[in-house]
Formats: C-alpha cells, structure tokens, sequence
C-alpha cells in the first residue's frame, strides 16, 4: 500500500482502522485514531497512530513507530529504528526492537482482541439479491427511464425520489447524474466509468448505489457530497477486483464491498468509510471518516434483506439497518472506516 492517511472529516466522528489478516506496509502511514492490525503487522514506513495499537500476531516494523496510546503485541515485536510509545507496552512474545526506543511503562500482555470485523460470509448484505428484486419492481416508468442505460443520450440525468433499475452500463452515454431526493439506484452487472464522470446530490439528498457486479473507474471521477458525506452508500456485490481510480478520485460516502479487492493507483480521496475484503494500492490514499446516517423515510423502493452483517462493534460499513422502517438500507451510525477481511 502506498501513502495511507486515515483521520476525521466530521467533528466528534472518532476513526479506527481495523484488518483482520495481516497489513502490510511500504509507505508513511497516518492513523488519526486506533489501529487493529489483528492478523500482525510487517512494515517498512514510517507509522503513527494516535489511539491505540493492538495485534494478536507478530509486529515488525522498520523505521519511526510512534504510538499515542497503549501498544499491544499478541506475538514477538521486532524491527528497528525508532519507537516511541506513550501509553503502555505489552508483548507477549519477545520484545526484539532494535534502536532508540521511549516507551512509558511496560506491563504484562493481558487478552487477545476479538477480531475488528465479523466477517462470516453468511452475516453479509446479499447485494445481487436486492438488484434481482429492482428488476422487477422499480419507478423507471414514471420518469419514463429505459432499463438499458445506454440508451440514455443525455448529458445529464435528474433522479427524484424513487428506486431505479438499469443494466448495460458499462459504457454509460451521459456525464452528469444530479440525484434530488431520496434515491435507491440498482445495477445488474459491473459499472464502468471512463473519463470525467460525476454524481452530485441535491440540498438533502440520499443515494443508495448497489451494483451486482464490480465498479471499475479510469480517470477523473468525483461521486457524492463532500458537504454531507453520509448522504451517499456504495454497495459492491461481485468478488472482482474493483479499482477505485486511476488518476484522481474523490469518493463522499460510504463503500460495502465484504467479498472484492479494492484497489488504487493514484490520488484516491474517501471521506466516509470503507468496508473490504482486500485493500490495495498506489499512491496516496486518504480517508476522512465520517459515521453515516440513516435516509430520510420519503420513498418506498424495494425490499430488502433485513441486516446485511453485523461484526460485533457495529461494522461492516456501511450497515444498511432497514429495522426501522428505512425504505432503503441505512448503516449502522458506529461503524469504524476501514475495515480489511
């Protein structure tokens, strides 16, 4: 991975980031919050993170390690460089650092952590399952939208309130989509998007984007409300890989993708939450969390499956929580930004 910065973009939104196999890094990493690297940690970087720092495997780390909280090490720590720890320190291995080391106590290990996320195949939101259902009941016909979106010759389309369905959209004829409302918008199969593309939601809109496939974008794209990161939820279903961006890329939202790879190779801004089975890239990476919120109840678009997983804390992100009447599924307020199976 290359560049990694994860932090707040809302104001009282606390962010973590949370892997349950093992992270692997080559770049400067800056987590504003906790970090749970639970399958162990082999990085050469610079890292720094602000909460605490907890693993249940081996952490070798190179370079400048500071820590603003506790440092836990289920197995051996060792690396060398430059470690800095302002909390406690644990390991319950052999404590092999090499270098200079400030480290404010030093105390038994106590428990292995629970894994960050609850990533049990069967607890995941069916995404094909909720498109299959929008193709069958859907408000196309009352903006008079055809189902197959490349015939759609506009350069722009407006979407009101409603659940939309379309197909073959690999290959996309118009450049500006402006959602006005609140909206559900159902894609069988991948969404490719070429070129300078954007989604831009109106004063108080919500979008709720699931694609049964994968999601691939070349060049410039920018989707979402930067404003109002929580208005807007990607659910990826497929088990491709899935490139966020090559180029520059600016995500303001939310990302379900529990069984793809997500990947990048640029400049790729995410200021919302993240919920993978992989995650990878290069360049830089930045992520602004932001807890998502539920939509407003204005439409009744189709039904869903009640939950699609719930790893214990809250996660996956985002968590469509339709239990309380949401006619769309809505995450969970509480989920951490990046979660990595």
């Amino acid at each position: 991975m290359g560049n990694l910065l994860v932090g707040t973009s809302v104001a009282g939104d606390e962010a973590a980031v949370g892997v349950n196999g093992e992270s692997r890094m080559a770049a400067n990493a800056d987590i504003r919050g906790d970090f749970i690297a639970f399958g162990g940690l082999g990085a050469a970087t610079n890292l720094q993170v602000s909460g605490d720092m907890v693993s249940a495997a081996d952490v070798n780390v190179t370079g400048n390690v500071e820590i603003g909280g506790d440092l836990a090490v289920g197995g051996d720590l060792s690396g060398a460089g430059r470690l800095r720890v302002d909390g406690a320190l644990s390991v319950a291995g052999g404590n092999q650092f090499l270098g200079f080391r400030q480290v404010s106590e030093e105390v038994a290990f106590q428990n292995t952590p629970a894994l960050p996320c609850g990533c049990d195949p069967d607890t995941f939101f069916d995404v094909s399952e909720a498109v299959a259902a929008a193709a069958l009941d859907n408000d196309n016909a009352a903006l008079d939208l055809p189902t197959e979106l490349s015939a759609v010759g506009k350069s722009e389309m407006r979407l009101t309130s409603g659940s939309y369905f379309f197909r073959d959209v690999e290959q996309v004829g118009f450049s500006d989509v402006v959602v006005d409302g609140v909206v559900a918008v159902y894609i069988e199969g991948s969404l490719t998007s070429i070129g300078s593309q954007q989604i831009r939601l109106a004063e108080g809109a919500t979008l709720d984007l699931y694609v049964s496939g994968s999601v691939k974008n070349v060049g410039n794209i920018e989707l979402g409300d930067k404003f109002a990161p929580s208005s807007f939820r990607l659910y990826i279903g497929g088990s491709e890989s899935c490139q966020l961006s090559v180029g520059n890329g600016r995500f303001y939202g939310a990302i379900y993708a529990p069984e793809a790879e997500l990947t990048y190779v640029g400049n790729t801004e995410i200021r919302g939450a993240v919920f993978a089975r992989n995650f990878t890239g290069v360049g830089n990476m930045t992520i602004g969390y932001a807890a998502p919120h539920e939509s407003p109840e204005e439409c009744d678009p189709v039904e869903v499956p009640p939950n699609p997983g719930d790893p214990g804390d809250g996660e996956p992100t985002p968590d469509p929580d339709p239990g309380d009447g949401d006619p769309t599924p809505d995450p969970d307020p509480e989920p951490p930004p990046i979660i990595i199976d």
